[in-house]
């Protein structure tokens, strides 16, 4: 009997970051693996997906903010319009206010015609909280960090979690997490019967792989930046633990910060106030680069160009910096949080995430000492091969067959 079942694709339409890569990644294998007759439905396409788009970007489009000039320029600067008195009739606000009270319900009743539409069995929530839906749902708990760890993230999505997350996972029939560590907390903390919970690993992405030394070099020289830096990949957030990583590079001897600059690559989250005034007063003159986010091809140019990748997480899921730069044949420190430990094992140098003083050591035996450097590059691809989106997506099959 062939298997469908629609999958909730929203959080990929914009730039990407770990739920968006998931989903984009296991869609594309759920394409090619299953058997005859299967099919994943992925939501919303076409028009769908392009207004869905458009709405996004016209709510978070930021607003103009006046600026002032120095003291001493002679420069006139630009201000802003005066702000609409609050009596004023508003559209944009009027607008948004509709958007966001009746669009969802709209949505909702739009994913409900095209599950009908499709014949589909099943629903597959990847993004924490599922959409109302009689149909047999499953889920993705990619971590725990909110209920776990509230003080990390911001009050609004603390909030929407608390309303929501455990009233929506009551109703899901199965759930997955991607990692064993995940698994365990969610059978401890929520309740749930071991055997409604699957853990199936993903995996590195195909395009991070060993690149030509010509096409590393240009795609460094277009970032400003030469081989041999220090790499951190992802957003910068409290779990991400940059404060520590920032002062333990910034004890480094200058002669090796002169030649080994730290490249931060990953747009500025939340509750980054004590983060950035560091970068800003300490960081940045002790040879910290912050690019910002990075176009997601040109992160296999990185990987490829550093020493090796700093990954210091108070807390993961899973951890998939680390294993797509040991695909790409690079070396890797990261943090002993329960995930990381889990996915990377002994192959990468695992350190305490709260010991400044190791990960400086560290940083500067990786750079200083070309046997312990290439003796964790070694093999580094082979580990990461066992790590595979096809096996993901056969897993993912197989509890979609067992919850149909």
């Amino acid at each position: 009997m062939s298997t469908r079942v629609v999958i909730n694709g929203l959080a990929s339409l914009d730039r990407k970051t770990g739920v968006g890569h998931y989903i984009a990644s296991l869609h594309q294998q759920l394409q090619l693996t299953g058997d005859t007759g299967d099919r994943a439905v992925f939501y919303p396409t076409g028009i769908t997906r392009d207004v869905v788009r458009m709405a996004r970007n016209w709510m978070n489009k930021p607003r103009t903010k006046s600026k002032s000039a120095p003291a001493n320029s002679a420069t006139p600067v630009a201000t802003a319009a005066p702000a609409l008195p609050r009596l004023v009739w508003n559209p944009k606000k009027l607008l948004g206010r509709y958007v966001r009270r009746n669009v969802p319900k709209i949505f909702r009743r739009h994913f409900q015609r095209v599950c009908v539409r499709n014949g589909v069995q099943l629903y597959h929530e990847p993004n924490f909280i599922p959409l109302p839906s009689d149909l047999p749902t499953i889920i993705t708990v990619l971590d725990l960090s909110v209920l776990l760890h509230p003080e990390w993230h911001p009050i609004e999505r603390v909030r929407v979690h608390e309303q929501n997350f455990e009233k929506g996972i009551a109703r899901c029939q199965h759930v997955i997490t991607i990692s064993e560590a995940v698994r365990s907390e969610i059978i401890h903390h929520l309740g749930m019967k071991p055997e409604d919970v699957t853990s199936i690993h993903i995996a590195p992405r195909e395009h991070f792989r060993p690149l030509p030394a010509s096409q590393v070099a240009a795609g460094l020289q277009s970032l400003g930046l030469q081989p041999g830096f220090l790499l951190y990949l992802g957003t910068i957030e409290p779990r991400k633990n940059l404060m520590m990583l920032l002062k333990a590079y910034c004890d480094l001897p200058a002669e090796l910060r002169s030649l080994h600059p730290l490249v931060l690559a990953g747009g500025w989250g939340w509750k980054t106030d004590e983060v950035h005034d560091f970068y800003d007063r300490v960081g940045r003159a002790a040879g910290v680069r912050h690019l910002g986010y990075v176009p997601d091809e040109m992160l296999p140019v990185l990987c490829n160009g550093a020493q090796a990748l700093l990954y210091p997480s108070l807390y993961e899921g899973f951890g998939l910096p680390p294993i797509e730069m040991m695909n790409c044949g690079g070396a890797v420190l990261a943090s002993t949080a329960d995930a990381v430990a889990e996915v990377l094992k002994d192959k990468a140098w695992l350190l305490d995430p709260n010991d400044t003083t190791a990960w400086r050591k560290a940083m500067q035996t990786i750079l200083t000492d070309n046997d312990r450097w290439n003796e964790l590059r070694r093999d580094s691809i082979s580990f990461a091969s066992q790590y595979s989106w096809r096996r993901c997506a056969e897993e993912t099959w197989s509890v979609y067959r067992k919850v149909a």
